[in-house]
């Protein structure tokens, strides 16, 4: 489908026939179309209708309503696929909206009884709302006022990596990390500017993603080898966001020595105690450490410190006897230190 008046003409009945009763069979067919639908139009498309198919996912009653979830937010993972998100409040939206579907924030926890259909379909939503955007976009949202609903988002991939054991949804779950951190294949890494204002955000949720990809790495090897590798993938890239020095290819500034031997001897015992990483707070010191907190070089040496120790426990990778396995923690080291040196 290539004539815009034709698309719109086809796919504006299925759409208002869903909307007036959800049914398996119209959902489906709904997304048949949309996947025949070029880009352009879709894009179009998106602007017309994305907002009303979350809030419909939202509201769908009846028994079988999770499956009827599932195909809706396939409808929904058709239409980011194919078009890119241009305004901050499509991209907030979904991503609420999507959080709230499979996270009870009062409770703390993943809601019960969702299928591992409904869950993937979830994290795809996650995934794709967050990876095809436009650079300006990313500028507008990842800013302190989204930084919750960021670190949600977060939270509930980290969570069904925790929970869940089946492949396909522990791979979705860091697939999907890499997109809301901005570090997946399809982001621009040499844009300095906008992965030091993610960092400069984001470098909260160390803690909680250091633990679950290094959980992921010493787990139960049934777990297989694409598991392995992203979770590998996703710690590299995690760590040269946080501790990449984005100041130093905008100097031509030699490093102070007295600075850095004044920065190192300025840390008294408990300042080399402290718990930098928030590891193990209560609730209301969590509060505290996630909203006072910030990303400076005097926490970026003592994280280091807490780093180092963490990484040794998979120092086995060396060895590992899956030979794509050694090569991704290889290539892991190589973005180390080609960018936090």
């Amino acid at each position: 489908m290539d004539n815009f008046s034709e698309i719109f003409i086809t796919i504006k009945p299925l759409f208002d026939a869903i909307i007036r009763k959800p049914t398996k069979e119209g959902i489906l067919k709904l997304n048949e179309h949309l996947k025949q639908v070029d880009s352009n139009s879709v894009q179009v498309l998106q602007n017309i209708f994305l907002q009303q198919l979350i809030i419909l996912v939202d509201a769908v009653p009846g028994q079988n309503q999770n499956e009827l979830k599932t195909h809706l937010l396939e409808c929904i993972i058709t239409i980011l696929q194919k078009g890119r998100l241009t305004k901050a409040v499509a991209l907030k939206t979904t991503l609420l909206a999507t959080i709230k579907l499979i996270y009870d924030k009062e409770a703390g926890k993943i809601r019960p009884n969702l299928s591992e259909e409904y869950k993937l379909a979830v994290l795809k939503v996650l995934s794709f709302v967050t990876r095809h955007i436009q650079s300006e976009l990313i500028e507008e949202v990842y800013v302190k006022e989204n930084l919750t609903l960021l670190s949600q988002a977060i939270f509930v991939c980290v969570r069904i990596v925790e929970t869940e054991r089946a492949r396909k949804l522990r791979f979705q779950a860091v697939d999907s990390i890499l997109s809301l951190l901005q570090i997946h294949d399809d982001f621009d890494f040499n844009d300095i500017v906008l992965r030091c204002q993610v960092a400069e955000l984001l470098f909260i949720a160390l803690p909680k993603l250091l633990a679950i990809f290094v959980s992921i790495v010493n787990g139960d090897e049934k777990q297989g080898t694409a598991v392995y590798r992203i979770a590998i993938k996703a710690l590299g890239r995690t760590l040269s966001l946080i501790f990449e020095d984005y100041s130093k290819d905008a100097t031509n500034d030699e490093y102070c020595i007295e600075r850095f031997r004044q920065l190192t001897e300025s840390f008294n015992e408990k300042d080399r105690n402290a718990n930098v990483l928030g590891l193990g707070l209560r609730e209301d010191d969590k509060i505290k450490y996630f909203n006072e907190t910030e990303r400076t070089r005097e926490w970026l040496l003592q994280a280091e410190k807490k780093v180092e120790k963490v990484l040794q426990l998979i120092l086995h990778l060396r060895g590992h006897e899956e030979e794509l396995v050694r090569l991704e923690f290889a290539k892991m080291n190589c973005e180390l230190l080609r960018n936090c040196t």
